[in-house]
Protein backbone atom coordinates (compact mmCIF):
# COMPACT_ATOMS: atom_id res chain seq x y z
CA UNK A 1 0.00 0.00 0.00
CA UNK A 2 1.62 3.49 -0.89
CA UNK A 3 1.67 6.38 1.64
CA UNK A 4 -0.60 8.71 0.43
CA UNK A 5 2.01 11.93 0.96
CA UNK A 6 -0.54 14.79 0.18
CA UNK A 7 -3.05 13.52 2.43
CA UNK A 8 -0.36 12.79 4.99
CA UNK A 9 0.99 15.80 5.32
CA UNK A 10 -2.53 17.42 5.57
CA UNK A 11 -3.11 15.31 9.04
CA UNK A 12 -0.01 14.18 10.26
CA UNK A 13 0.65 14.84 13.80
CA UNK A 14 -3.05 16.17 14.43
CA UNK A 15 -4.82 14.03 17.43
CA UNK A 16 -8.05 12.44 17.33
CA UNK A 17 -10.58 14.09 19.50
CA UNK A 18 -13.05 11.83 18.64
CA UNK A 19 -13.99 8.77 15.97
CA UNK A 20 -17.40 7.81 14.81
CA UNK A 21 -18.02 5.14 12.53
CA UNK A 22 -21.36 4.43 10.93
CA UNK A 23 -22.07 2.10 7.80
CA UNK A 24 -21.75 4.64 5.27
CA UNK A 25 -19.28 7.00 6.57
CA UNK A 26 -16.33 7.58 9.64
CA UNK A 27 -15.87 11.03 10.75
CA UNK A 28 -12.81 12.06 12.95
CA UNK A 29 -12.81 15.18 14.65
CA UNK A 30 -9.08 16.47 15.87
CA UNK A 31 -8.26 18.57 19.02
CA UNK A 32 -7.44 21.76 16.61
CA UNK A 33 -10.93 21.86 15.27
CA UNK A 34 -10.44 19.95 12.16
CA UNK A 35 -12.27 17.17 10.57
CA UNK A 36 -11.77 14.19 7.99
CA UNK A 37 -14.79 12.68 6.33
CA UNK A 38 -14.81 9.38 4.57
CA UNK A 39 -17.13 7.66 2.65
CA UNK A 40 -17.00 4.16 3.05
CA UNK A 41 -18.42 0.70 2.31
CA UNK A 42 -16.59 -1.36 5.35
CA UNK A 43 -14.62 -1.05 8.13
CA UNK A 44 -13.82 -4.18 10.30
CA UNK A 45 -11.22 -2.50 12.47
CA UNK A 46 -11.84 -1.27 15.79
CA UNK A 47 -12.15 2.77 16.22
CA UNK A 48 -8.81 5.17 16.60
CA UNK A 49 -8.31 6.05 20.68
CA UNK A 50 -9.31 9.34 21.48
CA UNK A 51 -5.64 10.77 21.84
CA UNK A 52 -4.15 9.00 18.92
CA UNK A 53 -1.83 11.10 16.90
CA UNK A 54 -1.34 10.32 13.50
CA UNK A 55 1.53 9.34 11.90
CA UNK A 56 0.63 8.33 8.15
CA UNK A 57 -1.91 7.48 5.89
CA UNK A 58 -1.53 4.94 2.75
CA UNK A 59 -3.71 4.07 0.04
CA UNK A 60 -4.41 1.53 -3.26
CA UNK A 61 -7.34 1.88 -5.26
CA UNK A 62 -10.02 0.71 -3.39
CA UNK A 63 -8.55 0.90 0.86
CA UNK A 64 -7.17 3.86 2.88
CA UNK A 65 -5.16 2.78 5.85
CA UNK A 66 -4.41 5.33 8.94
CA UNK A 67 -1.44 4.78 10.96
CA UNK A 68 -1.19 6.41 14.50
CA UNK A 69 1.85 7.02 16.66
CA UNK A 70 0.62 4.90 19.29
CA UNK A 71 0.53 2.55 16.60
CA UNK A 72 -3.46 1.86 16.38
CA UNK A 73 -4.43 1.78 12.95
CA UNK A 74 -8.00 1.22 10.86
CA UNK A 75 -8.61 -0.07 7.59
CA UNK A 76 -11.30 0.76 5.46
CA UNK A 77 -12.81 0.42 2.38
CA UNK A 78 -13.20 3.54 0.24
CA UNK A 79 -17.50 3.68 -1.39
CA UNK A 80 -15.84 6.13 -3.85
CA UNK A 81 -12.14 5.44 -4.82
CA UNK A 82 -10.36 9.11 -5.52
CA UNK A 83 -12.94 11.26 -3.91
CA UNK A 84 -14.06 9.52 -0.98
CA UNK A 85 -11.87 11.53 1.68
CA UNK A 86 -12.56 15.24 3.00
CA UNK A 87 -10.47 17.03 5.14
CA UNK A 88 -11.52 20.33 6.78
CA UNK A 89 -10.03 23.37 9.09
CA UNK A 90 -12.22 24.44 11.95
CA UNK A 91 -13.67 27.05 9.70
CA UNK A 92 -14.94 24.40 7.89
CA UNK A 93 -12.43 25.54 4.95
CA UNK A 94 -10.85 22.53 2.67
CA UNK A 95 -8.00 21.08 3.36
CA UNK A 96 -7.70 18.10 1.31
CA UNK A 97 -10.76 16.87 -1.29
CA UNK A 98 -9.92 13.65 -2.94
CA UNK A 99 -10.50 14.53 -6.21
CA UNK A 100 -11.55 11.47 -8.87
CA UNK A 101 -8.57 10.43 -11.04
CA UNK A 102 -8.84 9.74 -15.04
CA UNK A 103 -6.77 7.19 -15.55
CA UNK A 104 -7.54 7.47 -19.32
CA UNK A 105 -4.85 8.97 -21.46
CA UNK A 106 -6.03 10.61 -24.98
CA UNK A 107 -5.80 8.62 -28.19
CA UNK A 108 -3.33 10.72 -30.72
CA UNK A 109 -2.97 10.13 -34.40
CA UNK A 110 0.07 11.42 -36.12
CA UNK A 111 -0.94 14.08 -38.52
CA UNK A 112 0.59 12.17 -41.20
CA UNK A 113 -1.76 9.43 -40.61
CA UNK A 114 -4.50 11.13 -41.13
CA UNK A 115 -4.06 11.99 -44.87
CA UNK A 116 -4.66 8.30 -45.26
CA UNK A 117 -7.73 6.66 -43.17
CA UNK A 118 -6.97 3.32 -44.34
CA UNK A 119 -3.15 3.81 -42.89
CA UNK A 120 -4.43 4.98 -39.41
CA UNK A 121 -5.71 1.43 -39.43
CA UNK A 122 -2.89 -0.12 -40.36
CA UNK A 123 -0.42 1.55 -38.17
CA UNK A 124 -2.48 0.34 -35.13
CA UNK A 125 -2.35 -3.46 -36.12
CA UNK A 126 0.20 -5.33 -34.91
CA UNK A 127 3.18 -6.81 -37.89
Amino acid sequence: MAVNHKLTHVVKDRVVQSFQLNASELLISFADGSTMKVKIVESNSPPLRQGARIRQISETLAKLFIECEDDSTIDVTLADPGSSVAVRDKTYQVEYLGLRRSFRAPFLIPAKLLSSPSSVFKSLMPE
